[in-house]
């Protein structure tokens, strides 16, 4: 299950990626990603929760870079990137892909903990 939210008031985009089965679903999902940036300012953070992300073939990763460098271009200031504990690297693939559009993802092991580092209540 995918969600996309923008919150106005935080200036916040949150993201939740589960299973991404097709190129048109991925497609899709950018999609809603950069509609959801119309309602933000330029300096938005970003919250993406990975804990139910599955690793892409290597052959996608272009769409996950292409997001991610539409999000530098929209004014992304801070991502911070929910992770399962144990069981699961989908977070390498984000991590190596904004590596290379120039900013880092934080990581968060829960909801709470990435909305107080969003917040500034953790360094």
């Amino acid at each position: 299950m995918h969600s996309i939210r923008a919150d106005k008031e935080k200036n916040r985009l949150y993201l939740t990626l589960g299973r991404l089965d097709s190129v048109e679903e991925m497609m899709k999902v950018a999609e809603g990603i950069r509609d959801a940036c119309k309602d933000l300012r330029s300096g938005f953070t970003c919250l993406t929760d990975l804990r139910d992300f599955e690793l892409l073939d290597e052959q996608y990763e272009f769409l996950i870079s292409g997001v991610q460098e539409f999000l530098v271009n929209a004014g992304v200031s801070e991502v911070v990137r929910v992770v399962r504990k144990y069981g699961s690297w989908g977070h390498i693939q984000f991590d190596k892909t904004s590596m290379n559009v120039g900013y880092r993802g934080r990581y968060a092991n829960d909801m709470q903990e990435a909305e107080n580092i969003l917040d500034g209540k953790v360094d």
